[in-house]
């Protein structure tokens, strides 16, 4: 890591409310839910077991998180309250996004039907199913947008490959015919920006799709983890080898910035925020801690000598 803490600078302002949710280890199979504000930690669950975080979100005063437990329950919190989506299923259950809009919370996710996953979203706790179970589906990110619901995920088809699409209101919108995944998703009015992978025999390519279009991002073994849309400009984050290590990056417009050098371990970058001219994403490596760059500056919105903090989304607010 210290390739990475060697180019941080103390004296690095953000902005006046900035939010990164995440989880901390706290020994053994131990976690704590937590959320910083502009650097001050907040705990939502402290001594969780057997915890993965997934997927965070603010809205207004509120902070909500959301994730899996080890044994396939699943939870979201809504500050300190903790709702379990879990059913009295045998079958296991996953949440992969959370997503609040008019006081009411979404999360999508995957449910096993007992030989096949379910591409599925629950709104207010209430599960609506977006294929048959006929075959595998995966759902990854959903967005919401006025009264629509925008759900970004993958389905194996009759062909018997994995491709990507989204659906709006329940309607299955395909994105690709080839080998693909779709997982964040963004909307900014009627257009519908989604990032994602390509694969062939050699490799995965990092892309996006705007309103079904894609744009390829990528040139060598690459993935993309978030979108955003900010005025014209259009950010994606991701990862790309240089034949030896993934670096960590994100593209603007299709132009890619490196935030670290690919000379030590494998980078990836997350969660992103804009602000103006200024842009925010989070790294991270396998062992962490997570990262919080400034326009390609590593600072420090929370305490970035501490290893075991992992940082799932960013969130802004002025």
């Amino acid at each position: 890591m210290a390739m990475v803490m060697t180019n941080c600078k103390n004296d690095e302002t953000i902005p006046a409310t900035i939010y990164a949710l995440g989880i901390e280890d706290i020994g053994g199979d131990y976690k704590a839910l937590r959320y910083w504000k502009n650097g001050v930690a907040t705990t939502i669950a402290d001594s969780l077991k057997s915890f993965y975080l997934s997927a965070g979100a603010v809205s207004g005063e509120d902070v909500y998180m959301a994730g899996n437990y080890r044994d396939y329950r699943t939870a979201y919190f809504k500050n300190n309250t903790r709702t379990e989506l879990t059913d009295s299923s045998k079958f296991s259950l996953f949440i992969s996004s959370i997503a609040v809009a008019n006081g009411d919370i979404y999360v999508a996710g995957i449910q096993s039907n007992g030989s096949k996953y379910v591409a599925k979203y629950w709104k207010n706790g209430i599960a609506v199913s977006l294929t048959d179970g006929t075959t595998d589906a995966y759902a990854h990110s959903i967005a919401i947008s006025g009264t629509d619901v925008y759900v970004s995920g993958g389905e194996v088809n009759a062909a018997n490959v994995y491709v990507a699409k989204y659906w709006k209101n329940g309607t299955a919108v395909e994105l690709a015919t080839q080998n693909s995944d779709a997982g964040a998703i963004f909307i900014s009015g009627n257009d519908v920006y989604i990032a994602g992978w390509t694969y062939n025999t050699i490799q995965s390519t990092a892309v996006y799709w705007k309103n079904g279009t894609i744009v390829t991002l990528g040139t060598r073994n690459s993935g993309t983890n978030s979108i955003l849309v900010s005025g014209n400009n259009v950010y994606v984050t991701g990862f790309e080898s240089n034949g030896t290590h993934y670096v960590a990056k994100y593209w603007k417009n299709g132009t890619s910035v490196d935030l670290t050098d690919g000379m030590n371990d494998d980078y990836y970058a997350g969660a992103i925020a804009v602000d103006g001219s200024d842009v925010y994403v989070i790294s991270e490596t396998s062992y962490g801690p997570s990262i919080l760059w400034k326009n390609g500056v590593a600072v420090a919105p929370f305490d970035r000598t501490n290893s075991r903090i992992h940082i799932r989304s960013l969130y802004l607010k002025k």
